[in-house]
């Protein structure tokens, strides 16, 4: 049951929350800003009309091709093919029909339901393998994938069993698929696997693996998906009309689900049909792989969301469409880098220039002598290149770190105050700038200045 509004927040947005521009905000609270199914109508052809915020796709972009660096094969794309409606229950059609960003406004495929697709195409192809071997090798994937917890393991049927229970006794949803007479064989190699995975200086112990396999998180990360390019209406309306509201309910009066209820049309969003979906999971080793398989596969094949067996929510993931849009995925990385680029040799100029008497300390900090480290160091970069190795500096050797934190509390001071102005508006120079001051403790380098 939505909770009200408060009279001041109620007034604040107005009726209807006519004064409020935020869609997200609206779709959320849509049961409680309209009073009536005749208002959320208007209300939602209004948030219709309300478009996301357009900056926030080059920002998107910028965190998928330049903060995380990754690359086109670490990206699915797939175009959606029909209309898409998430958490979409039976008795109501809610507010939750779609989750759009509260930032953007635009919807956002959420990362728990994109790893879910995934994971429901690894388990449809695990089923046909009918080799014992390969099915526990293949289950092993599974688990390494997207991770597991001991009830994963427990071949008994009865959840409440302890975490430190033998094997014989270790599933629930890995093996709950398989057939019950292979379940402890492919259980027991499927384990072995996976000791091998995460072990693999140590022989394997049956008596340890409920403790040391109880759990592990999945190596795979499946990132929210937006929209690649957010040139098209992104949202319509649909209508529902249950039939048995409160059987649903689990009113016991309609326990038969009789026909005497009323039928109320219900209306709600969806996500349009065309647009191309970026579907990131960042990494390059074997399993990361897998993961993008599975999941390009799983959105043509299984498909998202709600009412998938009506046809709503399946994706088109083609070869033509994966090459057209790599493609345009490094040219857009491309640029950025050029704009980024751009950006820092012109803060660098800035920033690089002598400041008047007025804004220098009246008391330097004591210079501490140059050591070769840094001496080669100043004398074989220049500005630009020395403000990339203080980008990446947690990434640099021991030794480069602590050639730059001596230049940063000497001759190269105005660096060191660059960092900290940029740092001031958070973001990466934040946390090179914890990273520096924390380095520079850790080795008894002294404080910052």
């Amino acid at each position: 049951m939505p909770i009200p509004l408060s009279k001041d927040t109620e007034h604040a947005l107005g009726r209807n929350g006519v004064l409020n521009e935020n869609r997200s905000f609206l779709l959320d609270r849509r049961e409680t800003v309209a009073h009536n199914w005749q208002e959320q109508g208007g209300l939602l052809d209004r948030i219709l009309q309300l478009k996301p915020v357009s900056c926030w796709n080059d920002a998107w972009r910028q965190f998928l091709t330049i903060d995380l660096d990754l690359t086109p094969d670490q990206v699915v794309f797939a175009r959606l093919m029909s209309r898409l409606s998430l958490h979409l229950s039976t008795d109501t059609a809610d507010s939750g029909g779609l989750l759009l960003d509260r930032l953007s406004n635009r919807p956002l495929l959420p990362g728990r339901t994109v790893k879910g697709c995934a994971r429901q195409m690894a388990f449809e192809l695990l089923s046909p393998i009918e080799n014992l071997p390969d099915k526990a090798r293949f289950l092993a994937d599974i688990a390494m994938v997207f991770g597991w917890s001991w009830r994963d393991w427990s071949l008994s049927p009865v959840p409440e069993v302890s975490p430190s229970s033998s094997a014989d006794n270790i599933t629930g949803s890995l093996l709950a698929l398989l057939p019950q007479a292979e379940r402890r064989d492919i259980c027991s190699k499927a384990q072995e696997i996976l000791w091998q995975n995460l072990y693999p200086n140590e022989a394997f112990s049956a008596q340890q693996c409920p403790q040391r396999l109880a759990r592990a998180a999945g190596r795979a990360c499946f990132l929210s998906a937006f929209a690649w390019d957010a040139t098209q209406a992104d949202l319509a309306i649909e209508i529902i009309t249950p039939h048995h509201s409160r059987y649903y309910r689990g009113d016991p009066a309609y326990a038969q689900a009789p026909d005497t209820e009323r039928a109320i049309p219900r209306l709600y969003p969806v996500i349009t049909p065309g647009q191309v979906f970026a579907f990131a999971v960042p990494g390059k080793s074997r399993f990361h792989k897998l993961a993008r398989e599975w999941l390009g596969r799983g959105l043509n094949h299984v498909g998202l969301g709600a009412r998938k067996s009506s046809g709503y929510g399946w994706f088109e993931t083609s070869e033509a469409l994966q090459t057209h849009y790599r493609e345009d995925f490094v040219r857009v990385q491309d640029l950025l880098r050029q704009a980024v680029q751009i950006q820092t040799d012109d803060e660098s100029k800035t920033l690089l220039k002598t400041p008047s008497t007025s804004e220098q300390p009246s008391v330097h900090p004591a210079v501490p002598a140059p050591t070769q480290e840094s001496l080669t160091l100043e004398s074989t970069v220049n500005d630009s290149q020395f403000w990339g190795k203080l980008q990446n500096f947690r990434s640099l050797s021991l030794d480069e770190k602590s050639a730059i934190v001596e230049l940063l509390q000497g001759s190269q001071i105005q660096f060191w105050e660059g960092i900290k102005q940029r740092g001031r508006r958070g973001g990466q120079w934040a946390q090179v700038e914890h990273a520096i001051r924390a380095f520079s403790l850790d080795r008894d380098l002294g404080k910052m200045p």
